[in-house]
């Protein structure tokens, strides 16, 4: 229902693009305004919402070549609270009106980390998430990964860690260029800075987004990562 409300007004609107969503997959729209690529995760925390527990979002992404690291346009929008993140390529990256930045925290001990531990899991990673865990102040996980790169972005999260395989390039195709265009890093399970087709049907990510590259590298040797 979301997706289609999503397409129902592009559809009116007029644009004219090729279509990245998590639902339909790659699909083509005819009108007459922009062209290029539009990724769309038109509700990302879906359990949340349907719970009613107040964490999910709307994102969108605008890209130029289907590839994660052409996105030029990336917007997350909160659906229960009035914050938009948002960003565009060399502009940096904002909060509303409002330019955000990471934290500067480079302690984990007195980090708040985001770690994505619901199964499954890995069995080579249990052991270097144990470690990551035990040397946290805090972890959570609060159940949308497109709003919590965000509050990796803004300074509300040190980290985020999500190594279950499991994401699609269409819960990240926004936020991970409003993390880097606020001064974040987001790496893959090798350390490299992921990249990814923008094609959901073709691939599942696992990364780490930090503030910082000091707490990222920490995070990596904790991991059994080496830092890229």
């Amino acid at each position: 229902v979301a997706e289609q409300a999503v397409f129902s007004w592009l559809q009116r609107k007029g644009f004219s693009c090729t279509v990245i969503s998590e639902e339909k997959g790659v699909s083509r729209l005819e009108g007459k305004n922009v062209d290029g690529y539009l990724i769309v995760d038109a509700l990302d925390g879906t359990n949340n919402a349907v719970r009613g527990v107040p964490f999910s979002c709307v994102s969108l992404a605008a890209a130029e070549k289907p590839w994660l690291s052409s996105v030029y346009v990336g917007v997350v929008q909160d659906l229960w609270r009035d914050e938009c993140f948002w960003a565009a390529r060399g502009g940096g990256a904002f909060l509303n009106r409002r330019e955000i930045h990471p934290s500067a925290n480079v302690s984990l001990r007195t980090a708040l980390l985001g770690v994505d531990v619901n199964p499954p899991i890995p069995n080579r990673w249990v052991n270097g998430l144990i470690r990551l865990l035990r040397s946290a102040k805090h972890s959570r996980h609060l159940g949308a990964n497109a709003l919590e790169l965000c509050y990796v972005a803004c300074g509300r999260l040190e980290a985020f860690v999500e190594l279950r395989g499991r994401s699609r390039v269409t819960d990240i195709a926004a936020c991970q260029l409003i993390l880097r265009e606020a001064g974040g890093f987001l790496v893959d399970e090798w350390g490299q800075p992921l990249e990814a087709p923008l094609d959901p049907s073709r691939q599942r990510l696992s990364f780490i987004a930090s503030g910082n590259r000091e707490i990222l590298n920490r995070i990596l040797r904790l991991l059994g990562i080496p830092a890229g």
